[in-house]
């Protein structure tokens, strides 16, 4: 039987459950901002041996039924009913301690994507480092909350810059979600960054984009996409904020990648102990490959649906291969 953790707002999830609908295939979908109401957990563990038994509305499932796990954008359960407003915040936080001691009692290898390798994978600098120690190109980059310096990394590395956030660029308060876009800054925005708080940004040398590529990798499985950004100012620097915000459509072809660099982002993905990531790059005009950022746990719903890759159905198929590993 396959697991799928997310929320029930997870279109990502939704798919795949339709998908595991059309195939005939058992699952069960852990909603964890259903979490207590909607299902149940129990933990046990005693000398040489330890278990799980889940209480959901499909029956009980137990720790030997669990053949493969997805991952996908779970939140801290919330619960308001039967406890006061001065202890629920002391609830939620051992409940979402037990649902962490599931996650650790499944074993690592049935795992699509492990939260723990998820957590590993995130961090940018990182990440920058690691592609580039795998052969990928990226663009000189520095991470800083000082204006003087980031005027001297400008002087250095040329005029404009591309500035967007450390972690990442959604703001998620309660059911809304703001995006901090990735933006180009010539040297006289720099006024506007000494008199906004001072907030740590990434800073980076200016690429100019042929297109965006989001390339989706699941095991030695690539389905690279080309996103035509440049044809329009607002989507040139960062395509997501007018897609995520404003709807504009835009234009995808499917992309080949070259050997090379096909074999890196599997490598680098491979590398975190991930069976899954979606990597944003680059292609510039003069035709080099440019790694921005990869997202361990990406969306790529839209890029099958514009492209007719296959992409549900090789996770699914992985989740399988995992389950008779």
């Amino acid at each position: 039987m396959l697991l799928i953790i997310t929320r029930t707002t997870d279109i990502g999830s939704d798919y795949v459950v339709h998908r595991l609908h059309d195939r005939d295939l058992r699952f069960v979908r852990l909603n964890t901002n259903e979490y207590p109401s909607r299902f149940d957990v129990s933990l046990r563990v005693g000398d040489g041996y330890s278990d799980f038994t889940i209480m959901h509305e499909n029956g009980l499932i137990r720790s030997e039924d669990i053949t493969g796990v997805i991952f996908r954008r779970p939140v801290v359960p919330h619960v308001t009913e039967g406890v006061t407003e001065q202890d629920a915040a002391f609830v939620e936080r051992e409940h979402l301690e037990l649902l962490r001691s599931l996650w650790r009692s499944i074993p690592q290898h049935l795992w699509l994507n492990h939260p723990n390798n998820l957590w590993l994978a995130r961090n940018k600098y990182e990440q920058l480092q690691r592609a580039s120690s795998m052969g990928l190109h990226i663009p000189e980059t520095l991470i800083t909350s000082d204006p003087c310096t980031i005027q001297s990394f400008g002087r250095e590395v040329g005029w404009p810059l591309v500035a967007k956030a450390v972690k990442h660029g959604f703001d998620f308060r309660s059911e809304t979600a703001r995006l901090a876009v990735t933006r180009k800054i010539s040297e006289l925005d720099l006024d506007d960054i000494e008199t906004c708080a001072r907030s740590p940004m990434i800073v980076q040398q200016f690429v100019n984009k042929a297109v965006d590529l989001r390339i989706t990798v699941i095991g030695d499985n690539v389905f690279s996409a080309a996103i035509h950004s440049q044809h329009a100012p607002e989507t040139s620097t960062d395509w997501r904020a007018v897609y995520a915000l404003e709807g504009l459509d835009l234009e995808y072809t499917r992309h080949d990648l070259p050997k090379d660099i096909e074999e890196a982002c599997i490598e680098l993905t491979r590398s975190y102990g991930l069976g899954f990531s979606a990597i944003d790059m680059a292609q510039s005009r003069d035709g080099q490959y440019f790694f921005f950022e990869m997202n361990p746990n990406g969306e790529w719903v839209w890029i099958e649906q514009r492209l007719g890759y296959q992409i549900c159905d090789t996770i699914i198929d992985r989740l399988l291969m995992k389950g008779r590993s």
